[in-house]
């Protein structure tokens, strides 16, 4: 495993066409270390350079978001075809958005609003502004950890599902290695429960995708032929059926023609007969003890969207609901519903789609891990393609701790070492990214540094006395777009 980490390393040398030893240097220096900024990472014993090489190893990285694709595109293909080891059987990919707020960077370009997971000001909306950026991560059943094989940033004529379809139709090319696998499942949230995304992957074959759905939501069963009238128009859809525990009246204020108040009886899912109900015992992490209540129901539609037909892509649906063993009480309000859409779906068992989407919740842990320790959200610029050059140079360092994962031991800080997952880490096939990110910088300490040293070269001439730098234009936030535009394949 050293050799391979090692060959990561040196391929880091080579991935581009500028600046390729002072970039390693980069992604070696983020990966082994906590550090307050990106220039402190010229502080780490494993950067040769001098810290003004980290915003030339970034800047030159790719000039446009056509260069930068073709950069992902060859990397998927080396992590991938090298050193990706959970082929076979089923591969779980996870995709989902995070803000990246740059509200104190008047001269970055379409700066928008974006949803934040709290507010600044208490009893102010958790919104702020900057980028939403979308990923594709791949879940490592090992050490539970997921890694992002594709990030692009959001525009403002862009919906996160056209964004996610082009994502995984390219990470998902015919000319990778995803023949090995069995089945691909990816998971989603519920910003993606739309047609636009349903209806933009259906033409791969071993995609899975399971979604969660809002509570409240409609399907429908499709129309059966007792349905149908001599003479009337073809009946699409059948029974129409709300996505909550129970039925009963919702009232509105205002009707759109009459203007007064109204009320609409909306028929739960519940009342549908299932076609499977399971109650599985579980354990949470903190030890309590759990009943997962399953309810399955095949052949559900959703209704055209935006011009998009859905009757034609039926989907299974999950309720799952949480109760404890020893109150019997459910520990959430409301059930959480998941739609299985593919053409491989059906053939999932109920157990299988609550699985694979349980793991969706790795990507909210990347997420997090990538602000906190690899400074996702401290890139200072007034570019925005440095800023998306950045965001690869973070999937560059996951990778790096991916194919240290079974090389190191455990190393917890000294008021770590009592905690239970600290000291069960022994006993885990692989470290997760966060104890390979404490334990790793004596491990790439042990590499030969002669790959990795700059070449020698005359200084340059620097900065002219009197020479002033021209003043950078400043730019107010945007407001997204009602009509967003079509991503070409």
């Amino acid at each position: 495993m050293k050799e391979k980490t090692n060959q990561f390393c040196l391929a880091l040398t080579k991935i581009a066409k500028r600046h390729s030893k002072a970039l390693a240097n980069v992604v070696m220096a983020l990966s082994s270390q906590k550090h307050p900024s990106v220039v402190s990472l010229s502080e780490s014993r494993v950067f040769r350079y001098q810290y003004s090489s980290i915003c030339d190893a970034i800047s030159h990285l790719a000039a446009n978001s056509l260069e930068l694709e073709e950069l992902a595109a060859r990397f998927r293909d080396l992590v991938l075809g090298q050193y990706w080891e959970g082929w076979g059987g089923i591969t779980i990919l996870q995709t989902d958005k995070t803000a990246i707020v740059k509200s104190q960077s008047p001269t970055l370009k379409e700066r928008q609003i974006v949803a934040t997971l709290k507010s600044s000001i208490p009893g102010n909306r958790p919104i702020d502004i900057g980028y939403d950026y979308s990923f594709v991560n791949i879940h490592c059943q090992e050490s539970g950890g997921s890694f992002p094989l594709s990030g692009r940033r959001i525009e403002l004529d862009q919906t996160p599902s056209q964004v996610a379809v082009s994502q995984v139709k390219q990470v998902m090319h015919p000319s990778t290695n995803w023949d090995k696998s069995d089945l691909v499942i990816n998971t989603l949230d519920r910003a993606y429960a739309t047609a636009t995304y349903v209806d933009g992957v259906k033409t791969i074959d071993k995609l899975v995708s399971i979604v969660r759905f809002r509570t409240g939501a409609k399907v429908y069963e499709p129309a059966g032929p007792l349905q149908q009238k001599p003479g009337k128009c073809t009946k699409i859809f059948g029974q129409c059926y709300y996505l909550q525990a129970q039925s009963g009246y919702k009232t509105y204020k205002k009707h759109p023609q009459s203007k007064q108040p109204y009320e609409v009886w909306q028929t739960a899912i519940t009342d549908k007969p299932v076609d499977e109900e399971l109650l599985e015992p579980h354990i949470l992490t903190s030890g309590r003890k759990v009943h997962i209540h399953l309810k399955r129901w095949n052949d559900l539609v959703m209704r055209t969207k935006d011009g998009i037909p859905m009757h034609d892509k039926p989907f299974t649906l999950l309720s799952v609901e949480v109760f404890d063993q020893l109150k019997g009480h459910s520990l959430f309000e409301r059930p959480m519903f998941l739609g299985a859409f593919g053409s491989q779906a059906p053939s999932l068992s109920t157990l299988q789609i609550y699985e694979a989407y349980r793991a969706r919740f790795g990507i909210e842990f990347f997420f997090r891990f990538a602000k906190g320790n690899l400074l996702l959200n401290k890139f200072q610029t007034s570019d925005r393609q440095h800023l998306d050059n950045w965001v690869f140079v973070v999937i560059l360092a996951a990778w790096l701790l991916y194919t240290a994962r079974k090389s190191l031991s455990n190393q917890p800080k000294k008021w770590q070492q009592y905690n239970l997952i600290e000291k069960m880490a022994h006993q885990a096939p692989a470290l997760s990214p966060a104890q390979v990110h404490k334990a790793i910088l004596p491990y790439l300490l042990t590499f030969d540094p002669t790959p990795f040293l700059p070449l020698k070269c005359k200084p340059g001439p620097g900065r002219r006395s009197g020479q002033l730098q021209i003043r950078r234009t400043r730019f107010s936030y945007c407001k997204k777009k009602s009509q967003s535009v079509p991503i070409p394949p």
